[in-house]
Order: C-alpha cells, then structure tokens, then sequence
C-alpha cells in the first residue's frame, strides 16, 4: 500500500488554550467544515453529536454530496491535542483511499492566543489512484482546511 499523502494548516486564535481547545472538540462541524471547490461540506453529523472527549468515540459525518465517512477518535489530552480516523467512505473517495487521519495540536502563544496546527493524510488504496490523492490533498485540501480553521476562529473570537 502506498505511503500516506499529508497537508496541513494552521491559524492563532485571539483566546486561551482551554477555550479554543473546547470550542474546537465541541464545534457545530457541519457550520464549520463546509463546501470548498470540488470538495463537499459537512451536511450532518450522526451517532456521536457531543464534544470528543475520549478515545474510541465514533461518530458519522454526512457530506453535501450525499456520501459520507466514518470518524474515530483516537487520541485525546486535553488542552493538548485529538486525533481522529476517517474510514468507510462513500462516494468519490471511496476509490481512492482507505483511510484518512486527522490531528490537531494547540499551543498557546500568550496568555489570550491559541495556535492550532490542523494536519490530515489520507492513505491512498494503490500506486494507480496515488496522483489522484495527491492532486486533491497538496491542491485542493488546504484551502478546505483553512477555510475551516478561519470559520472556527471567528466563532471562538466572536463568543468572546
């Protein structure tokens, strides 16, 4: 199986580390992670609506284009950091990959500012769908990603 295709962003929120540390684990994610370019928004999530709070929590994400994924938390310290497993997929990327890995890490950078570092890889299924994976991870995907960071930042900061 070919090796992991990575991309990420980051952003400093203007709050402390524990508050945007909850707000991101507790997001309303469809209002957050919405359609960018090619790529689907968050339509709804099922199964496990409350805040990641622990290894193991699985929840099912419906996408706007009628697919959906499957999420598992697996790793969490609060205040610190959350990963998560993306699997199951339908619709187009279920093609292309087998699995996805999100990870999330917060630093504060004072005593009211937050850096989030946002990094996702998705393993592509064979060498044959590899460029394609890479097309839409190195191109496609950061643009997604940071819309979503600067969504959540507005929110966090607005709530004051």
């Amino acid at each position: 199986m070919p090796s992991p295709v990575t991309t990420a962003a980051a952003i400093t929120v203007n709050a402390p580390i524990d508050r945007v540390f909850d707000a991101a684990c507790g997001c309303d994610v469809p209002a957050i992670i919405k359609g960018h370019g090619a790529l689907p928004g968050v339509l709804k999530i099922e199964e496990h609506e409350a805040p990641w709070s622990e290894p193991g929590q699985k929840r099912l994400v419906w996408l706007t284009d009628g697919s959906s994924v499957r999420e598992e938390l697996i790793a969490f310290s609060k205040g610190r950091s959350f990963a998560y497993r993306v699997t199951s997929f339908t619709g187009p990327f279920a093609a292309l990959v087998s699995e996805g890995k999100g990870e999330w890490n917060f630093s504060a950078t004072g005593p009211s500012a937050t850096h989030i570092d946002w990094t996702y890889s998705f393993t592509p299924k064979s060498i044959f769908t590899k460029p394609a994976v890479l097309f839409i991870v190195n191109v496609l995907w950061p643009g997604y990603i940071r819309a979503a960071l600067q969504r959540l930042k507005q929110d966090i900061e607005k709530a004051g």
